[in-house]
């Protein structure tokens, strides 16, 4: 593995924080909900790049407990946060390629590249829709036509960053919900 795990929790609700070590900065992939995160972030003694995956509390409450030097965010994330550099088109930063992920769960995700691992935020999961979990017909197939295209062989979500799937997986999985579609009907609804 070519990066470190920090663990979340469910109570309070956090998301796992990924550290990418390269010669001159620590990126910091999500930067969780729990006091612990924050201690043993600050305790490293390194400047910090932070990229956040998308505005939901659990991947980003943290946020103003951290040192960094520099946040990196999707669009929508930014209307939450009102700082950081938004990712317009792909973005490539020390060996890391970070792009935005059309995603259900939330808008405006942005997803990371290192290597042969590929960070997704929650992307694999649904989103609520009139306390209904769903997955949106258009946006899923772009999902999955992007993550089609990326070289990373494998893909970690931020609430279980110590395991992967390969990309094969991922595109079956979001394959086989796609395939649940019906006409007229620009939602799929996850069995959750």
């Amino acid at each position: 593995m070519k990066y470190k795990v920090l663990k979340g929790s469910d109570n309070p609700l956090s998301s796992d924080v990924a550290l990418i070590d390269k010669e001159n900065y620590l990126y910091v992939f999500e930067v969780g909900n729990t006091e612990d995160i924050v201690q043993k972030l600050n305790n490293i003694d390194k400047e910090k790049i932070v990229i956040i995956s998308h505005f939901h509390p659990d991947h980003m409450a943290n946020l103003d407990k951290v040192n960094y030097s520099k946040l990196i965010v999707g669009d929508n994330t930014y209307k939450y946060t009102k700082r950081g550099e938004i990712v317009g088109d792909d973005m490539y930063i020390d060996g890391l390629h970070i792009f935005k992920i059309p995603s259900c769960h939330a808008k405006g995700s942005i997803g990371l590249e290192h290597n042969e691992y590929v960070f997704i935020g929650d992307a694999l999961a649904p989103t609520n829709k009139n306390n209904e979990y769903v997955y949106n017909v258009q946006m899923l197939k772009e999902e999955i036509d992007l993550f089609a295209k990326l070289k990373g062989k494998y893909f970690v979500s931020s609430h279980n960053m110590e395991h992967y799937q390969t990309k094969d997986e991922v595109i079956k999985f979001l394959n086989d919900i796609y395939s649940c579609r019906t006409k007229n009907n620009p939602y799929i609804h996850a069995k959750i």
